[in-house]
This record gives C-alpha cells, sequence and structure tokens, in this order.
C-alpha cells in the first residue's frame, strides 16, 4: 500500500478519538489543506469495494468508508487502490505517457495489475479489476489468504523470497548473501537478495528464476488476451533488478502469440521513482478540481 500522511481540518484531539468503524487512520494535521489523503488499512483482511466503498459481508457494520471520513473529518475523501493509483501515475508520469493502452503489474509483498485501456484507467465493476497475484501459479501451493492455494503471490511475493533465501542459509547453501548480511539471516533484505543476484550469486539467481518464471507464464496469458502496447513492472521486488526483468522478458517473448509479444513494450521501475504517489496527487486533483 501507498503510507500518506492523512490531512485534516480537526484539532489533534478531535482527530484521534475512535470512530463508528474499525479503521485505523494514521494522520498528520495540517490545517492548511482540506482534502483528506492516506492510507486506510481496514481490519479483518476482508475486501472493500473502490465504487461504493463498504466492507464486504464480513463485518456486522455495513458502514461507508468514504462517509466515514468525510464526515469524521469534513473534508473530501478520495479513494484509490494503490495498483491503479501506479497505473494513473504511468498514465501521466512514467513509461506510459502517450500510450493508449498498457498495463502496470505491481511485484512486492504482493501482487497486483492495473489497466489503461483507451486512454482511460479501468477498475472493474466493483473496483477489483487487477487481482493478478490471486490467478492460480502451483499446484498444491501454498495457502493463500484469500482462502485458494497456490496463488500467484504466494510464490512471487517479496516475503517469500526472504524466506526461500533464509531457509537456504540455515540449511548450509553457500551465498553471496551470507556475507551481506555479516552471517545474520535475520537482517536480510530484498535489496541485499537483488544485488547479490545480479552480481552474480548462483542462488539468487535461482530463486529470481523461479519467481521470473511463474510472473512470465501468468503474464503471457494476460499479454496474449489484452495485447497491450506496454507492460511496466514495479515494486521492491522488480525495481533495479535487471537479472529478474530479463528472465521475465524472455519468457513472455518465448510464450506468448508472435504478433503480441512483438508490438509489446516491457519496462521495470527504479527505486524511488514513487510513481504511485504522483499518480495519487493526479487522481486527486483531476477529481478534486476538475470533476472527473
Amino acid at each position: 500500500m501507498i503510507d500518506l500522511p492523512v490531512v485534516s481540518n480537526k484539532s489533534e484531539s478531535e482527530s484521534t478519538s475512535s470512530a463508528a468503524f474499525p479503521l485505523n487512520l494514521n494522520f498528520a494535521k495540517r490545517k492548511s489543506r482540506k482534502v483528506f489523503i492516506g492510507n486506510v488499512p481496514v481490519g479483518g483482511g476482508s475486501p472493500i469495494s473502490v465504487q461504493t466503498m463498504t466492507k464486504t459481508k464480513t463485518s456486522d457494520v455495513d458502514a461507508t468508508v468514504k462517509q466515514i471520513v468525510e464526515e469524521r473529518f469534513a473534508v473530501p475523501c478520495f479513494v484509490l487502490h494503490d495498483t491503479n493509483a501506479i497505473a494513473v501515475g504511468e498514465k501521466h508520469f512514467g513509461y506510459g505517457v502517450g500510450v493508449s493502452s498498457f498495463l502496470t503489474v505491481w511485484i512486492s509483498d504482493g501482487v497486483s495489475l492495473g489497466a489503461v485501456i483507451n486512454g482511460e484507467v479501468h477498475l472493474g465493476n466493483d473496483g477489483f479489476l487487477g487481482e493478478f497475484g490471486h490467478v492460480h501459479a502451483v499446484e498444491n501451493g501454498p495457502l493463500c489468504y484469500c482462502g485458494h492455494s497456490g496463488c500467484l503471490e504466494t510464490v512471487t511475493k517479496e516475503s517469500y523470497i526472504i524466506e526461500k533465501v533464509a531457509a537456504g542459509l540455515r540449511s548450509g547453501v553457500h551465498s553471496e548473501i551470507s556475507t551481506l548480511t555479516g552471517g545474520d539471516p535475520r537482517r536480510m533484505t530484498i535489496e541485499e537478495i537483488k544485488k547479490a543476484a545480479n552480481d552474480g550469486d548462483r542462488f539468487c539467481k535461482l530463486i529470481f528464476e523461479e519467481v521470473a518464471g511463474h510472473i512470465g507464464a501468468k503474464l503471457s496469458d494476460v499479454i496474449n488476451v489484452l495485447n497491450p502496447g506496454l507492460v511496466t513492472l514495479r515494486g521492491s521486488v522488480i525495481d533495479d533488478n535487471p537479472f529478474l526483468f530479463e528472465n521475465i522478458y524472455r519468457i513472455i517473448h518465448n510464450r506468448s502469440v508472435r504478433f503480441t509479444s512483438n508490438s509489446v513494450q516491457l519496462n521495470y521501475g527504479r527505486c524511488g521513482e514513487h510513481i504511485g504517489i504522483k499518480g495519487l496527487g493526479s487522481w486527486i486533483l483531476s477529481n478534486y478540481f476538475l470533476g472527473h
């Protein structure tokens, strides 16, 4: 998720009191601004409709998140899925400038997809377009929080990669990671694993090759169906990781239909570009000041 400060015109004591719905609202008071911006995780892990902004079924309180925020803080509230914010940012500030139809794939501690088609960001019927991480990837794979097993993100996300490397080190595998972490696997981060792989570490390369196999195979199917002009891959797992990108690129071009693979451009992100934050800002400006 994209973590941003919440902007409120309420006093700090007023803003920290409990709401009627169990929202975790981390905020900073800025009296000169009157737009609510922030990451609002809702307890219980159940889905929220972006269109109606209601928590579904698993709560006795069928409350509207947008309505709660606007009533609680007396400011306009705009809600956008993080991957869709990235798609908006890509459209206006990134590789997607001037491209009519493209996809953005987010690979971090979760996997998702945003879509711009004929110049418009598509959210789906209920705002759930792009649950790419929950396509089936592995038979009898790890259990996913969605209730199914073998979902794509269970075998490609950041925490899976870190745990797999840590398990290898515990079993005695030799790797540059041991040097980078000072022999303490608890200090290991995805950045160190990416560095080791791109420096030629055999063990870390093997793990990223596995990740590339899963991502590349499923993304090839999506490219065959949608025929986008561009696919960008971003997130902590792929940013500044040319080894992973090159393997995904190879698989896509080997598995996609020739006329779709020949026409699609593939790019990956760089750390520190903050394309999602830029997209969220653009979304707010468009909705708040232009009304669309």
